[in-house]
């Protein structure tokens, strides 16, 4: 049977990493189209796409850790989605 040693012993080889690489702001994040969707996406598909990923960007992510922290779900949202037809 493999011996990996003492929980202390694991401990003392881990490598700190910074979050930051692992989990890179969104706005750094490049779209992975490997079936080549995006070409196939009308003027209007693409706007939609977009409004959607604004309203995220602005509305949605400030919301997020404080709607999980309270396990609640923000429903004043609600409305804006439907007015940008999300």
């Amino acid at each position: 049977m493999f011996n990996i040693g003492s929980e202390a012993a694991l401990s003392s080889r881990r490598v700190p990493v910074k979050l930051s690489r692992v989990f890179p702001e969104p706005h750094h994040m490049t779209s992975l189209d490997y079936y080549a969707i995006e070409e196939l996406l009308t003027d209007d598909e693409r706007a939609a796409r977009d409004r959607a990923r604004r309203f995220v960007q602005e509305e949605v992510m400030p919301e997020i850790v404080p709607c999980h922290r309270a396990a609640k779900f923000p429903e004043h949202l609600r409305p804006r989605m439907g007015a940008l037809r999300l």
